[in-house]
């Protein structure tokens, strides 16, 4: 049904759920450690070459996102920052998902006292370095604010000049985005990364959504789009919900 996007991970079933909020660390073995082990090892055909750099320049910048909320996007781009820095990379992890984020609940921070994305675009005089959280081994900037405006933030030259900071000091940039179905926010992202790891979910993503996935791909809205299968081996009849609504 994708026939023209590559697969590059799989992320197992996990029936335990608090394993599914743990980051994971240098010495982790349990399967999904080893999964986002091997989802980073695959990015080597992708993104990476033997110098930690692409093709097109020595930065590396991707997004991680879904169709709708929901299928593991952030669990995928958590994760995979935490792989890719175990490698001895810098890496900036970044909630670029304004409406809905979820990042801090892996951290244990509450989002509501650290300022982050959308606070540096709108106020004035914020110093990136202040609101960068130090997490083990990478760096996360958090999405700040909920603002009523994500779209015309994404799209403004202030984001743009922040892309152009964050990958002046840090070798990877991963942008933990908003999903696509109802919200165009990613898609101004993509016009400035390297890399789209793209998240289903098994007996969660409707195959009636497969259609506007390749209808995004062909019309080139998100760059060097990759998929990621999480929650396989999930038997039917969990009972998740499914929903379309996005705020």
């Amino acid at each position: 049904m994708l026939p023209s996007i590559p697969v590059v991970g799989e992320i197992p079933f996990v029936s335990n759920k608090d394993e599914l909020t743990k980051v994971i660390d240098s010495t982790s073995r349990n399967i999904v450690a080893e999964s986002i082990r091997m989802l980073t090892a695959n990015l080597n055909f992708t993104l990476f070459n033997k110098e930690g750099g692409n093709k097109k320049n020595n930065k590396n910048i991707f997004i991680v996102t879904s169709t709708i909320k929901g299928e593991g996007k952030t669990l995928v781009s958590i994760n995979t920052s935490a792989s890719i820095s175990y490698k001895g990379y810098s890496v900036l992890l970044v909630g670029a998902d304004l409406r809905n984020p979820q990042i801090h609940k892996y951290i244990g921070i509450d989002k509501s006292v650290k300022k982050g994305l959308s606070n540096y675009i709108f106020e004035e005089n914020l110093d990136i370095d202040d609101l960068i959280i130090k997490h083990d081994s990478f760096d996360i900037l958090l999405s700040g604010a909920i603002p009523p405006n994500p779209t015309e933030l994404l799209s403004s030259r202030k984001f743009k000049d922040f892309i152009e900071l964050v990958g002046s000091k840090y070798d990877y940039v991963i942008f933990d985005s908003a999903p696509c179905l109802l919200v165009s926010d990613t898609f101004e992202i993509s016009k400035y990364v390297d890399l789209t790891l793209y998240v289903l979910r098994c007996n969660y993503s409707k195959k009636d959504l497969v259609n506007f996935i390749n209808d995004t791909n062909s019309q080139g809205k998100l760059t060097n789009l990759n998929l990621v299968l999480n929650s396989v081996g999930q038997k039917s009849g969990y009972g998740y919900g499914y929903q379309y609504g996005y705020q």
